[in-house]
C-alpha cells in the first residue's frame, strides 16, 4: 500500500491528525518535549482520534462488521492505540531534540500513565463499540457511522463527568480514563501524582482485561450473532471487572477522587464563627482554632466593606496542615482556591492574620453578584474573565506588600513593560506572568472603587459590559487610569525590584517549570535532612536546565559554605554580584550571604561593608531591618558572637522553633546577667518576643514586649522601633475582647508616630488594625 492509499484509511487519517496536532502544540515552550503538559494536550486529542479510528476499522463497509472474532478486533485495537500513542510521543521527542529535554524518562513515564494508556483504552472502547453496535443494530442502518460517533463521544462524556466532579465537590484535581490526570490549576509548578496514577491505571488494565475476557468467551455466528461459548473466560472477565469496580469504589482512599465529607474527616475538626465555618486539622488548640475563625469573620466583613456589598450569609473555609496534605486531599498544592458557587475557600494554615484568606473570601463575596453556574465574572455567564475575577479580589484584599498595586503599576509603566489593559482583562490574562496580571487588574479595579464607582464595579462583575456599567468606553477609562498613575509617589528602589518581579515570562513561556520546581523541592528536602551532597546534586541538575536561576545559584553557594568550601561559595556569590543580568534582589541576597560568611569568620569590617551595600537598594522593609541589625552586630566581636547564631546562622541550622526559643532565652539571660548595654538588652528581648509569637505564646510575648526599651532599639535602627509597634498591634488584636478596641487604637496611634514604611505595608497594617478593632 502506497502512502496516498494509506492516508485514505481510517488508521492513516488518524496517524496524520495526531502527528500534525501534537507537533503543532509542541511549539509552545511549555509543551515542548515529553512532560506533564504534553501528556495533557495529547490526552485531549489522541484518545478521541483512537476511538473513532478503531470504531471505523471494526467494519468492512458502512454496514458490515469485520469478519474477525471480537477478541481479534480487540487485539488490533490495542496495536492501533499503541501506534497512535507512539506517534504523539515521537512528536514530543522531536521537539525535545529541538529545544532540549527536561526529564525525558520522567516525561515518558508520565505520558505512559496518562495519555498513552488512555489512548490504548480509547482504541479498545472504539473496537468494543463497533462490536456492540454491529450486534445490536440491523444491517440496514449505517452502523459504522453510529459506532464512530458513540466511540468519539466517550472521551467527551468522561470529561463532562470530571467537570461535574469539579463542580460538585471541593476537589480541583481530576483523574480521567483517557486524559489520565489533571492537577487542577495552571499555577502549580510541582505536579506529582505517580502513586495514585499507578493504582488508577491498574484499574484501566483490569478494565481492558475484563473486556478481553468477555470477548474471549463469546463466538460469532455466520449471521453475526454473539453467543457465550467459554464460561471459564467469562468468569475471568467478570472477576477482572469486579477488580476494576473495587478500585473505583475505594477511589477516595486511593487518591483518585475526593469529597467534602472525606476532607472533613481527614482534617478532623471544625470551628464555627459568626459567619465562617472553619474546617481545620485536629492538631490546632482551641485557642488557635478560635483565632482562625475570628480571622475569617473579620476578613470577610472587611472585604464586604471594601466592595460595598454583602456576600453569602455563611462561608466554609477549609484549612490544610500544609501544601502536601492539600495536594493529596483536593489538589492545588501551592495554589489557594475558592469555589464561589459552593461558598467555600481552601487554604494552607498560615500566620495570623492569614495573608491570603481575604483574597479567597473576596471571590466568594463577589460571587454573590455574579451570574452563571460558577458565580464568577463570565461572558454569557459561562466563559470566565480571569482579569476581572482576580482584579476584584486584589482590590478587595490587597496583599501585605511593600507597594500598593497602583505603585507597582506605575513602576511597570515607567519600565515600559505595562501591557494594554484590554489584554489583561481579556484572553491575554493567562499569557502574562501571574504577578503582572494580578497586580494590573487589581490596580485598575482599586482605582474605580476609589472613585466611588463600587456600584459600577458590581454591575460589571455581574455580567454587563464595561461601557454599560461605567457609561464610558473601556479605552477612555484606561487612559484616565494611566494618567492618574503619574500622580503616585514611587520609591527609588521600586523600578529595579519591579523589573525582576514582572519582566519575566508566564508559565506558558517557560521551559521545564515542573521539573525545575520539583528539583528545588527535592534539594530543600535533602538539605533539611542533612544530606548536603544530595541537595547539591539536585541543584546542579536544576541549573543544568536553567543555568540562570539565581535562587539555585545562591543556595548552592550556601551549601558550599556549609560543607567548608568557602572558595567556591565566594566565587559564586561574587560572580552574581558582578553580573548585571542578575536582578537587584538576588544581587543583594548574594551580598548578604557573603556578609554572613564574613561575620561568621570574624571579618567584621568586610561584613559591615557588604550589609550596608545591600541595604542601599532594598525595598523590602523586613530585609532592610535584618540588614540593619546585622550591620549593628559588626560593631564589636562580642556582639557578633553573642547574636550571630540566631541572626546569621551556622553551618548547622537550628533544628526547630523550640530550639530557637531556647537559644534566644539563653542569650537573653546572658545579656541580663552580664551587665550588657541597653541596645543588647533591648535586642535580646525583642528577639524573644518574636520567638514567643512564632509559638503563639501571645500572653508571654505581650508581657515581654512591655519590657523592651524601644528607644534603645531605635538606636540600632528606626526600623526595629517601627516593627515593635507593629508587633504591639498584632498582640493587641489577639488579646481578650474586653478593651481590645482601645488597646488596638492605642497601638495603632503609636505606630503612626513612627517613620512611615512603604505605602503598601502601611496600608496593610492599618487595614488589619481597623478590622480587628471592630
Amino acid at each position: 500500500m502506497n502512502l496516498r492509499a494509506a492516508l485514505r484509511t481510517p488508521r492513516g487519517v488518524g496517524v496524520a491528525v495526531v502527528a500534525i496536532a501534537t507537533f503543532a502544540v509542541g511549539f509552545v515552550p511549555l509543551f515542548a518535549g515529553p512532560g506533564y503538559e504534553h501528556a495533557i494536550a495529547s490526552g485531549l486529542i489522541v484518545p478521541t482520534v483512537a476511538a473513532v479510528v478503531s470504531a471505523n476499522e471494526g467494519f468492512v463497509d458502512r454496514h458490515a462488521l469485520a469478519p474477525e472474532s471480537p477478541l481479534v478486533l480487540l487485539g488490533r485495537a490495542v496495536e492501533r492505540g499503541v501506534l497512535l500513542a507512539a506517534v504523539a510521543v515521537a512528536t514530543a521527542l522531536i521537539h525535545g531534540l529541538r529545544v532540549g529535554f527536561c526529564d525525558p524518562l520522567g516525561g515518558l513515564a508520565t505520558f505512559g500513565l496518562t495519555a498513552g494508556t488512555g489512548t490504548v483504552l480509547a482504541s479498545v472502547v472504539g473496537a468494543t463499540t463497533a462490536v456492540i453496535v454491529g450486534h445490536l443494530l440491523p444491517m440496514a442502518r449505517r452502523r459504522r457511522r453510529v459506532a464512530a460517533i458513540v466511540a468519539g463521544v466517550a472521551p467527551l462524556a468522561t470529561a463532562l463527568v470530571a467537570g461535574a466532579y469539579f463542580y460538585f465537590t471541593p476537589a480541583v484535581f481530576a483523574f480521567d480514563p483517557f486524559v489520565g490526570f489533571f492537577s487542577g490549576t495552571l499555577y502549580d509548578e510541582v505536579v506529582d501524582a505517580y502513586r495514585p496514577l499507578l493504582t488508577y491505571r491498574a484499574g484501566t488494565a483490569l478494565t481492558i482485561g475484563a473486556i478481553a475476557g468477555l470477548f474471549a468467551a463469546v463466538a460469532r455466528s455466520a449471521e453475526g450473532r454473539l453467543s457465550l461459548v467459554r464460561r471459564r473466560e467469562a468468569v475471568l472477565g467478570a472477576a477482572l471487572a469486579l477488580g476494576s469496580a473495587t478500585l473505583v469504589f475505594y477511589g477516595k482512599e486511593l487518591g483518585h477522587r475526593s469529597g467534602s465529607d472525606f476532607i472533613r474527616t481527614a482534617l478532623g475538626a471544625e470551628r464555627h464563627g459568626a459567619r465562617c465555618d472553619v474546617v481545620h486539622p485536629r492538631k490546632l488548640t482551641e485557642a488557635e482554632a478560635a483565632l482562625l475563625a475570628r480571622d475569617c469573620d473579620e476578613q470577610l466583613a472587611a472585604v464586604e466593606r471594601r466592595l460595598g456589598f454583602a456576600g453569602p450569609e455563611r462561608v466554609t473555609a477549609f484549612f490544610f496542615k500544609d501544601a502536601e496534605q492539600k495536594r493529596v486531599l483536593m489538589g492545588a498544592a501551592d495554589t489557594y482556591v475558592a469555589k464561589p458557587w459552593r461558598r467555600e475557600v481552601y487554604l494552607q494554615l498560615g500566620a495570623y492574620p492569614h495573608p491570603v484568606l481575604g483574597h479567597e473570601l473576596a471571590h466568594v463575596v463577589a460571587g454573590a453578584v455574579a451570574r452563571g453556574p460558577f458565580k464568577v465574572a463570565a461572558r454569557f455567564g459561562l466563559l470566565p474573565t480571569p482579569g476581572l475575577i482576580e482584579g476584584i479580589a486584589v482590590a478587595a484584599s490587597p496583599d501585605r506588600d511593600e507597594l500598593t498595586p497602583a505603585q507597582w503599576a506605575l513602576a511597570m509603566k515607567r519600565l515600559g513593560i505595562i501591557p494594554p489593559l484590554s489584554r489583561t482583562f481579556g484572553s491575554g490574562f493567562l499569557a502574562q506572568n501571574s504577578s503582572m496580571a494580578y497586580t494590573l487588574a487589581g490596580a485598575f479595579v482599586t482605582h474605580q472603587l476609589a472613585r466611588g464607582r463600587a456600584g459600577a464595579v458590581r454591575a460589571w462583575y455581574g455580567g454587563v459590559t464595561f461601557e454599560q456599567a461605567f457609561g464610558e468606553p473601556f479605552g477612555a477609562a484606561e487612559q484616565e487610569w494611566l494618567g492618574a498613575l503619574d500622580l503616585v509617589a514611587l520609591p527609588d528602589a521600586a523600578l529595579a525590584v519591579a523589573k525582576a518581579r514582572f519582566d519575566r515570562p508566564a508559565i506558558w513561556g517557560r521551559r521545564c517549570p515542573h521539573v525545575v520546581e520539583k528539583l528545588r523541592d527535592e534539594a530543600e528536602a535533602c538539605r533539611d535532612e542533612g544530606d548536603l551532597k544530595g541537595a547539591d546534586r539536585k541543584l546542579a541538575a536544576l541549573l543544568a536546565l536553567d543555568t540562570a536561576d539565581p535562587a539555585a545559584r545562591l543556595e548552592r553557594a550556601r551549601l558550599a559554605a556549609k560543607t567548608g568550601d568557602l572558595g567556591s561559595m565566594r566565587a559564586t556569590v561574587q560572580a552574581m554580584i558582578a553580573d548585571e543580568r542578575v536582578s537587584v534582589t538576588f544581587r543583594n541576597r548574594a551580598r548578604e550571604a557573603l556578609g554572613d560568611e564574613a561575620l561568621r569568620r570574624g571579618l567584621l569590617d568586610e561584613a559591615r561593608s557588604l550589609f550596608d551595600a545591600a541595604r542601599l537598594e532594598v525595598l523590602d522593609d523586613d530585609l532592610a531591618r535584618n540588614l540593619d541589625v546585622k550591620s549593628f552586630l559588626t560593631t564589636t566581636p562580642a556582639r557578633a558572637a553573642l547574636f550571630g547564631r540566631l541572626l546569621v546562622g551556622r553551618p548547622e541550622p537550628l533544628a526547630s522553633k523550640d530550639e530557637a526559643l531556647a537559644a534566644t532565652i539563653a542569650i537573653a539571660r546572658f545579656v541580663e546577667q552580664g551587665g550588657a548595654v541597653a541596645e543588647d538588652r533591648a535586642l535580646a528581648r525583642y528577639l524573644l518576643v518574636r520567638r514567643l509569637i512564632d509559638l503563639h505564646a501571645w500572653d508571654d510575648a505581650n508581657a515581654m514586649l512591655s519590657t523592651v526599651d524601644v528607644g534603645a532599639l531605635a538606636q540600632i535602627t528606626p526600623r526595629l522601633q517601627r516593627e515593635t509597634a507593629r508587633l504591639a498591634i498584632l498582640l493587641a488584636c489577639v488579646s481578650e475582647p474586653a478593651g481590645r478596641a482601645a488597646r488596638v487604637g492605642a497601638a495603632l496611634a503609636r505606630y503612626r508616630e513612627m517613620p512611615p514604611p512603604n505605602a503598601g505595608r502601611r496600608e496593610a497594617i492599618e487595614r488589619f488594625a481597623e478590622r480587628c478593632a471592630r
